[in-house]
Protein backbone atom coordinates (compact mmCIF):
# COMPACT_ATOMS: atom_id res chain seq x y z
CA UNK A 1 0.00 0.00 0.00
CA UNK A 2 0.88 3.65 0.11
CA UNK A 3 3.42 4.85 2.64
CA UNK A 4 1.97 6.97 5.42
CA UNK A 5 3.56 8.92 8.21
CA UNK A 6 1.88 11.31 10.61
CA UNK A 7 3.86 14.18 12.12
CA UNK A 8 2.45 15.72 15.28
CA UNK A 9 3.76 17.97 18.02
CA UNK A 10 1.36 16.57 20.62
CA UNK A 11 2.85 13.67 22.60
CA UNK A 12 -0.63 12.35 23.47
CA UNK A 13 -1.53 12.11 19.79
CA UNK A 14 1.75 10.32 19.05
CA UNK A 15 1.13 7.83 21.87
CA UNK A 16 -2.39 7.08 20.58
CA UNK A 17 -1.11 6.63 17.02
CA UNK A 18 1.68 4.31 18.16
CA UNK A 19 -0.84 2.24 20.13
CA UNK A 20 -2.82 1.88 16.89
CA UNK A 21 0.39 1.01 14.95
CA UNK A 22 0.15 4.13 12.78
CA UNK A 23 3.61 5.25 11.57
CA UNK A 24 4.25 8.60 13.21
CA UNK A 25 6.95 11.06 14.06
CA UNK A 26 6.95 13.45 17.01
CA UNK A 27 8.06 16.88 15.93
CA UNK A 28 7.31 20.20 14.36
CA UNK A 29 6.65 20.21 10.62
CA UNK A 30 8.53 23.52 10.40
CA UNK A 31 11.72 21.85 11.65
CA UNK A 32 14.03 21.41 8.63
CA UNK A 33 15.25 18.06 10.01
CA UNK A 34 11.68 16.73 10.13
CA UNK A 35 11.01 17.94 6.59
CA UNK A 36 14.16 16.13 5.45
CA UNK A 37 13.14 12.90 7.20
CA UNK A 38 9.77 12.94 5.44
CA UNK A 39 11.26 12.61 1.94
CA UNK A 40 8.65 15.00 0.55
CA UNK A 41 9.75 14.45 -3.05
CA UNK A 42 8.29 10.93 -2.91
CA UNK A 43 5.02 11.94 -1.24
CA UNK A 44 1.81 11.52 -3.23
CA UNK A 45 -0.42 13.23 -0.67
CA UNK A 46 0.40 15.69 2.11
CA UNK A 47 -2.27 16.67 4.65
CA UNK A 48 -1.65 19.35 7.25
CA UNK A 49 -4.18 19.91 10.03
CA UNK A 50 -1.92 22.55 11.60
CA UNK A 51 -3.60 25.96 11.67
CA UNK A 52 -0.36 27.91 11.93
CA UNK A 53 0.19 29.92 8.74
CA UNK A 54 3.98 30.13 9.19
CA UNK A 55 4.28 26.35 9.59
CA UNK A 56 2.04 25.71 6.58
CA UNK A 57 3.99 28.15 4.42
CA UNK A 58 7.21 26.41 5.49
CA UNK A 59 5.68 23.07 4.48
CA UNK A 60 4.58 24.41 1.07
CA UNK A 61 8.05 25.89 0.54
CA UNK A 62 9.71 22.58 1.49
CA UNK A 63 7.43 20.74 -0.95
CA UNK A 64 8.32 23.18 -3.72
CA UNK A 65 12.06 22.95 -3.00
CA UNK A 66 11.90 19.14 -3.07
CA UNK A 67 10.11 19.31 -6.45
CA UNK A 68 7.30 17.25 -4.96
CA UNK A 69 4.29 16.45 -7.11
CA UNK A 70 2.16 15.71 -4.03
CA UNK A 71 -1.45 16.76 -3.72
CA UNK A 72 -1.57 19.14 -0.75
CA UNK A 73 -4.53 19.48 1.60
CA UNK A 74 -3.91 22.08 4.26
CA UNK A 75 -5.80 23.85 7.06
CA UNK A 76 -6.27 27.58 7.58
CA UNK A 77 -7.70 29.67 10.40
CA UNK A 78 -9.47 32.20 8.20
CA UNK A 79 -10.22 33.13 4.60
CA UNK A 80 -7.19 35.44 4.26
CA UNK A 81 -4.87 32.59 5.24
CA UNK A 82 -6.73 30.27 2.85
CA UNK A 83 -6.14 32.68 -0.04
CA UNK A 84 -2.43 32.88 0.83
CA UNK A 85 -2.13 29.08 1.01
CA UNK A 86 -3.92 28.60 -2.32
CA UNK A 87 -1.67 31.22 -3.91
CA UNK A 88 1.39 29.37 -2.55
CA UNK A 89 0.34 26.05 -4.10
CA UNK A 90 -2.12 24.23 -1.83
CA UNK A 91 -4.62 22.13 -3.78
CA UNK A 92 -7.33 22.29 -1.11
CA UNK A 93 -7.58 24.46 2.00
CA UNK A 94 -9.88 23.41 4.82
CA UNK A 95 -11.48 26.08 6.98
CA UNK A 96 -12.71 24.16 10.06
CA UNK A 97 -14.36 27.17 11.69
CA UNK A 98 -16.34 27.89 8.51
CA UNK A 99 -17.32 24.23 8.24
CA UNK A 100 -18.46 24.21 11.87
CA UNK A 101 -20.55 27.34 11.25
CA UNK A 102 -22.16 25.69 8.22
CA UNK A 103 -22.82 22.57 10.28
CA UNK A 104 -24.51 24.57 13.04
CA UNK A 105 -26.62 26.38 10.46
CA UNK A 106 -27.77 23.04 8.99
CA UNK A 107 -28.62 21.72 12.47
CA UNK A 108 -30.78 24.73 13.23
CA UNK A 109 -32.53 24.57 9.86
CA UNK A 110 -33.16 20.82 10.04
CA UNK A 111 -34.10 20.50 13.71
CA UNK A 112 -35.56 23.80 14.89
CA UNK A 113 -39.03 22.22 15.15
CA UNK A 114 -37.93 18.83 16.47
CA UNK A 115 -35.45 19.38 19.26
CA UNK A 116 -35.98 15.77 20.37
CA UNK A 117 -33.87 14.66 17.38
CA UNK A 118 -31.13 17.06 18.42
CA UNK A 119 -31.12 15.54 21.92
CA UNK A 120 -30.73 12.04 20.37
CA UNK A 121 -27.87 13.30 18.20
CA UNK A 122 -26.28 14.83 21.31
CA UNK A 123 -26.34 11.51 23.16
CA UNK A 124 -24.80 9.70 20.17
CA UNK A 125 -22.07 12.31 19.73
CA UNK A 126 -21.30 12.32 23.46
CA UNK A 127 -20.96 8.52 23.40
CA UNK A 128 -18.73 8.68 20.32
CA UNK A 129 -16.51 11.28 22.00
CA UNK A 130 -16.21 9.22 25.19
CA UNK A 131 -15.26 6.12 23.19
CA UNK A 132 -12.62 8.12 21.31
CA UNK A 133 -14.42 7.65 18.00
CA UNK A 134 -14.37 11.36 17.14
Amino acid sequence: GDNLIVVDFNPEVIEKLRNEFVPCLYGDVADPEIAELLNLKQAALVVSTVRDLTDNLFLLDALEKSQSKATVIITASDSNEAITLYERGAHHVSLPLTLEGDSIGRLIKEHHESMGELVKMREKKLGDLKRGEI
